[in-house]
């Protein structure tokens, strides 16, 4: 993925006065094929975005943020599976990234960004510069930092491990949650302050995702009961009152990026919890090198304990049971009876 910037009122005056018309529509990553809008490129040269992206609010977001160049050349850029996320290149021959969407969702951008920035004051983990957040022109955008794209070295996961670590030991307060409520995807994620931590799954984790998954007829009776029997041993399977650590949320492998010699990470739904939370959602999901696990475990001198880990990730896996359908449903139920057996 790559960084985002800002922009003065010069970038109204475009270097392009002519629009580039895109005659064949792509495909998002989510394969949601979506139109674009040649009205709105106000002479800025686009190139095939697959998605319904207003550049003049780009445009706007960059003013915004006292970004003092122009922007020359919108593309897009891959990853964004519910927004569409572009690459804005400046006159000047930089780079911003800009993720947009309608502006019913500012909320989800506003979290977001809030997550990045909670992230980057611990200055551990790498994540992209927030450069303006807001609805500009009745669309939402979130300006970023474009990150430079790079293959990762082992050495780089070793790296990621030991900067994991030290997000998981910044100071994190003495209770369980977040400022505010966010979103694991487009599904809302409560997280209510609590002292417990058994107490916070189950009134902020897993009871949501049971009643979203039963309120929709995507959890039947006989399933059910096997997330109803891990919500009332839950006591039994994890500590009371772990260490508070900053979690990343969502750090499934996607969103981790190589970013020159380093692993940046994007797209964070921050909360806090048991640091074990991100290590079980890492495990899911194409997983990460092993490289970036022994040097996590080498830097806290501790051993993931396995029915910690089977509970958190029947929490995402429900998640994507809400999100995707029943597909995923044999793996959540798969994980909670794991956690139940330990």
């Amino acid at each position: 993925m790559e960084s985002w910037g800002h922009t003065t009122s010069a970038t109204i005056g475009f270097i392009e006065e002519t629009k580039e018309h895109v005659d064949e529509f792509l495909q998002s990553s989510c394969n949601h094929p979506a139109a674009f809008r040649s009205d709105d490129t106000r002479g800025m040269r686009v190139n095939a975005v697959s998605c319904s992206v207003d550049t003049r609010a780009i445009a706007a977001a960059m003013d915004d943020a006292g970004i003092d160049d122009a922007a020359q050349a919108v593309s897009p850029l891959g990853g964004g599976c519910m927004h569409d996320v572009v690459v804005v290149k400046l006159e000047r021959g930089g780079r911003l990234a800009a993720k947009c969407a309608p502006a019913s969702d500012a909320d989800m951008l506003n979290t977001e960004a809030n997550s990045l920035e909670v992230i980057r004051a611990t200055e551990t983990v790498r994540v992209p510069d927030v450069h303006a957040v807001g609805v500009y022109l009745g669309s939402a955008i979130l300006l970023m930092e474009h990150l430079p794209d790079a293959t990762a070295a082992a050495s780089a996961w070793n790296l990621f491990g030991t900067t994991l670590a030290s997000l998981h030991d910044s100071n994190a307060g003495q209770a369980y949650g977040f400022e505010s409520d966010n979103y694991l995807g487009r599904t809302p994620q409560r997280n209510t302050w609590r002292k417990d931590w058994v107490e916070f799954n189950v009134t902020c984790r897993l009871e949501p995702q049971v009643a979203r998954a039963t309120d929709s007829g995507l959890l039947h009776s006989r399933e059910r009961e096997v997330f109803e029997s891990l919500i009332k041993h839950l006591g039994d399977i994890l500590p009371h009152q772990p260490p508070p650590a900053i979690l990343h949320g969502d750090l499934w492998s996607g969103n981790a990026v190589a970013c020159g010699p380093e692993i940046a990470v994007i797209d964070p739904a921050c909360s806090i919890g048991d640091r074990w939370c991100d290590i079980a959602m890492m495990r899911l999901f194409g997983g990460f090198p092993e490289e970036a696990f022994e040097a996590y475990e080498t830097a806290t001198g501790q051993r993931a304990c396995s029915e910690r880990i089977a509970v958190y990730q029947a929490y995402h896996l429900l998640n994507h049971v809400n999100l995707f359908g029943r597909s995923y449903l044999p793996q959540a139920i798969g994980a909670a009876r794991s956690a139940l057996s330990c």
